[in-house]
Formats: structure tokens, sequence, C-alpha cells
């Protein structure tokens, strides 16, 4: 179970315009995510740590296709893309594994490689799976 925390981020005014309209979506360890208008999502962090480390990430991303693009970084928040589909454990237990998911995670794990990512595994909930 979650632990609840009380998160806040100073955000700049074209943020805070958005957020007025954002609806939650969920909450893990290290932040809290509402999807924005415009197809954007944002995750506010509990510390700044955690935030700076995942955008390092996203911005090394910034451009491939297999990673949500940036918008803005503030001490404590992203605002990125929206991802939508399916979570891909969810999906395989639905609709099994078939040589199109396999072909694409296979292209997934030599996109790690091609950014030069040290570990090159992920946890299933961490990918989406979308129609096309």
């Amino acid at each position: 179970m979650k632990k609840n925390f009380g998160y806040s981020a100073d955000f700049d005014d074209s943020t805070e315009i958005l957020f007025r309209e954002a609806n939650y979506l969920g909450q893990g360890n290290n932040g809290i995510v509402y999807e924005l208008p415009e197809k954007k999502a944002i995750k506010i962090f509990l510390t700044p740590k955690v935030c700076n480390d995942e955008s390092s990430i996203l911005l090394k991303t910034n451009g491939s296709q297999y990673f949500p693009r940036i918008y803005k970084i503030g001490k404590l928040y992203i605002v990125r893309e929206m991802v939508e589909g399916i979570q891909l454990d969810k999906y395989i237990k639905k609709n099994g594994l078939n040589l199109e998911l396999t072909r694409n995670i296979y292209k997934l794990i030599k996109e790690f490689k091609r950014l030069d990512f040290s570990k090159i595994d992920t946890r299933c909930k961490d990918v989406y799976v979308k129609d096309d």
C-alpha cells in the first residue's frame, strides 16, 4: 500500500494554468502523476534528487519514439508527453505474447543499447503497449 504524502511544487505560470484542469492518475513511491490538457502529464516528486534523476533519463531519451517527450522540468516536477496504452504485463495476460510484440520488445532493447544505457531491462509496468 502506498503511503500518503503531501506534495507541493512551485509551478511556473503556464504549468499552473494546465494544472487547474489536471486529473489524478496515480501515486508511486517517488511521486504522484496527473493527466494535463494538451496530451501532457505531470509528475510531482517528493525530493529534488529523484526529480533530477528521472529528468536526466528523459533528457537522454528525448527524441526517441520509445520514450515520452519532455516539455518542462521544475525543481520537483516534470511535464511530459502523456503515454497511453496498456501496461505490458496486463497486455500479455489479456492477449498473450505474439511475434509482433516480441519484435517490438527487441527493438526497445536495441534502443536502450543505442542510448548507452548500462541497464537494459525495465519493469513491465513501465512499458506501455499501444494499438499501433
